[in-house]
């Protein structure tokens, strides 16, 4: 009779996580279409990982987001770390932002640094960076305002204002801005327009070696050729390599902080169910692979019979939230059961602490897994299709002994 609350837990605790993790302000979207609205001010930090982001009201702590479009509407008022193939910056950062994207437009105020690398990045006018300014790219815009600027791209186009020190490092430079601080441009050739000022001295290297800043620099000009060659290689190569890098990061940051609050719940709220479902699993492998199988394939199958019923409309519902649900813990549970298993395997009293810190460690080669093409995935399929047949049994057993 002790198993049977366990069971019973169990599957309420596979409703209820969804709404747990929003409570708790920490969002995974189950496939890369979703959409995330954030409509509500969220008194805390805030953890998102979806298709498409937008946060309409006021964060009050750290918001940390990866996503393929991301648009922060209002304030957050503390830091920024956010990584997505599209970015939109239009409210207020109360302290640092770090953001890669494909596409990166900052148009609102940061109190702190900011940190961006990114195909393009725009400042627009209304942005105002009060810190330090620290941008990668391909093609750069600052049209806004910041503190102090360290830029490194292909092209770049400086028509606002750096009120201390800059240093500009790129192919082309489009001068019309103003710089109250020394500055230290390097780039192949440089474009001064009507309205550019450099109030301190000036540090330059030009490939023809001339000198477009005449009359608009304040302190000493000077050409230095020590300065030689550009933005060098690996400047460029960080650009790109550190917006994937974040962006990859944050997304498995997330989807593994995910998992490890699933997978502690479960170990923490379960006896014997996962021990019996491995035992079942050693006797009979290929028995739990076939059922395993024939879930993932008959559920959705009876699903959509039901569907085209008008009456089984309810029931169908049922099936497809329950088999969302499999499918959007499918690795953290196949984790623990895997897990157990190596336990069992080894004859290790671990305990459930135990259990939890190798079922997490299960989930990261499960999700390492995923990015080994054809095989990686056969692999996954497989182990999910093994412990979810065991799973099954296991439970069916129960039930048919409880009925």
């Amino acid at each position: 009779m002790k198993r049977f609350p366990s069971v019973i837990l169990l599957s309420t605790l596979l409703t209820v996580l969804p709404l747990a993790s929003q409570a708790a302000m920490f969002r995974v979207a189950k496939d890369d279409n979703e959409l995330f609205s954030i409509n509500i001010p969220v008194q805390d930090d805030l953890y998102i990982a979806g298709g498409v982001i937008q946060i309409k009201e006021r964060i009050a702590g750290d918001l940390v987001a990866a996503g393929g479009d991301l648009t922060i509407s209002d304030e957050i008022e503390q830091d920024l770390i956010v990584a997505g193939g599209t970015v939109i910056v239009e409210g207020n950062i109360g302290d640092d932002a770090r953001i890669a994207g494909g596409e990166v437009s900052i148009r609102g105020r940061i109190e702190g640094d900011l940190i961006v690398f990114g195909g393009t990045v725009r400042l627009a006018p209304t942005a105002q960076v009060m810190g330090d300014a620290i941008v990668y790219g391909g093609l750069l815009v600052v049209d806004g305002a910041v503190e102090t600027l360290r830029s490194a791209g292909g092209s770049i186009i400086l028509s606002g204002l750096v009120r201390q020190n800059a240093d500009v490092r790129g192919d082309s430079l489009q001068l019309s801005g103003t710089i109250k601080g020394d500055a230290v441009i390097v780039c192949k050739e440089a474009n001064v327009l009507e309205g550019a000022s450099i109030e301190g001295n000036l540090q330059y290297w030009l490939s023809d070696q001339t000198n477009p800043f005449e009359g608009i620099v304040g302190g000493e000009s000077v050409f230095n050729a020590d300065l030689a060659g550009g933005p060098k290689g690996e400047v460029i190569e960080a650009t790109v390599f550190g917006a994937l890098t974040l962006a990859a990061i944050a997304f498995f940051g997330y989807s593994l902080l995910s998992a490890a609050l699933v997978i502690l719940i479960l170990v923490l709220s379960t006896k014997t169910f996962f021990p019996t479902a491995v035992k079942k699993l050693t006797r009979s492998p290929w028995g739990c692979m076939l059922t395993g199988l024939l879930y993932f394939v008959v559920v959705p199958a009876v699903g959509l019979l039901f569907l085209i019923s008008i009456i089984g409309i309810p029931i169908a519902m049922a099936l497809f939230f329950a088999f969302g649900l499999s499918l959007f813990f499918a690795k953290p549970i196949a984790a623990i059961v895997l897990a157990q298993w190596l336990l069992l395997h080894w004859k290790k009293p671990w305990g459930k602490i135990g259990l939890f810190f190798v079922a997490l460690a299960v989930y990261v080669v499960l999700k390492l897994f995923c990015f080994v093409p054809v095989i990686g995935w056969i692999a996954i399929a497989l182990a999910i299709f093994l412990t979810f047949g065991a799973l099954l049994r296991t439970k069916a057993q129960l039930w048919k002994k409880f009925a």
